[in-house]
Parts: structure tokens; sequence; C-alpha cells
């Protein structure tokens, strides 16, 4: 059985993406990830006890965060719960794109007023 605990100061991720050490622990990370996409409990568990098992020497996971309710979802059987709160977790690191973009394609024209010149002179500027 994995003993998780929690210090005051650890927050969820802490703000970063997190990184295991070890070939092994990325793999679990990878296996968690698969098998949450792919809705299957079973390997989502055994993926979930060896990324914990992989974690760094003194790692301290945070009882109310993210990777302990994913823990918790699983254990009730909650594949669905499991994969939506790791999808929410995942969306908090990925950094926001601009709105009404797609990729390769630039954003609308912006337009400015000059604080020189003629009053009521404009400048278009592509931002």
């Amino acid at each position: 059985m994995t003993t998780i605990t929690t210090s005051a100061s650890s927050a969820p991720f802490a703000g970063v993406r997190p990184q295991p050490a070890n070939p092994e622990g990325r793999q679990a990370v990878k296996d968690l990830t698969v098998a949450l996409k792919n809705e299957d409990l079973a390997a989502a568990k055994t993926a979930y006890a060896q990324m914990i098992r992989s974690a760094p020497e003194g790692t301290n996971w945070n009882t109310n965060g993210p990777v302990a309710d994913v823990g918790r979802a699983l254990i009730q059987g909650d594949i669905v719960a499991a994969k939506e709160i790791a999808r929410a977790a995942l969306q908090t690191l990925k950094p926001e794109r601009p709105v009404n973009t797609t990729p390769g394609e630039p954003s609308a024209p912006k337009t400015v007023s000059t604080t020189g010149g003629t009053a009521g002179t404009l400048l278009n500027v592509v931002a």
C-alpha cells in the first residue's frame, strides 16, 4: 500500500509540469494517460500505483491535490471522474492560447489612435 504525505507548503504541481526523475516514472505517467484516455480502470490503477512508487524519494503529494484526487477516483472505481480530474489538472498547466485565433493564423488587425499628428488619425497595428 502506498502512503501519500503532504506538507503545508506543497501545492498541486506547484505551478510547474511535474517531471518524474527516472524513466520508470515517466513511463508510468504515459501509461496512466493512455489508460485514462481508454477508460481502462485496471490499467489506470496499475499505472497510478507505479507512478506513486517511482516518484523521487521525499516526494510530498498534496492530499487535496489532483494527483490524490485521481487516486481516490480510481479506488472508487470511477474511471470517468479520474479522467476528468486529470484533464482539468493538465489544462491548468498548459499556456493559454489567444482567443479567436487558430494555429498559423495571425490575429485580426487592431486599430489604435496615434498620440501625435492630426486628430482622428488611425494606425493599423497587427499584434
